[in-house]
Parts: structure tokens; C-alpha cells; sequence
């Protein structure tokens, strides 16, 4: 990814994506099927991602510095 000269492709702000959405939702006539597909992919996204820093943590823990509790 990137623009050919070695520069990376900034991601897209989120009032980006919200136009995106907005425009492909109002192309299609179908709000509420795209709002669910568009969660479920981001829920495809996020969940093995959770899994494995959670699973980073717990490989980490004693490593990992914790403020004492009061």
C-alpha cells in the first residue's frame, strides 16, 4: 500500500468513512442491511484481534508493571 514512492496510504478519517457510508447506504436504499453488514465485518475484525492481546497479556503478566492499589 502506499502512493509508489515509498509513502504509506494514511487511513481515512472517520467523518470519511461516515460520508462513505452515508453515500453507498443512500446508493443502495438499504440503510439498515449495511449498518449490520458493516458491524459484523468490524466484529470480524476486532474479536481475533482481542483474542490475541488478551492472550499477550496474560503471556506478559508479571512482566508488566501495575501501580500498587490503594
Amino acid at each position: 500500500m502506499g502512493d509508489g514512492a515509498g509513502n504509506p496510504t494514511p487511513l481515512p478519517l472517520p467523518s470519511e468513512l461516515t460520508k462513505t457510508y452515508t453515500s453507498l447506504a443512500s446508493a443502495m436504499r438499504d440503510h439498515l442491511g449495511l449498518g449490520l453488514v458493516v458491524a459484523l465485518f468490524y466484529l470480524g475484525l476486532s474479536l481475533p484481534l482481542a483474542h490475541l492481546l488478551r492472550s499477550v497479556e496474560e503471556r506478559l503478566g508479571s512482566k508488566v508493571w501495575r501501580p500498587a492499589s490503594a
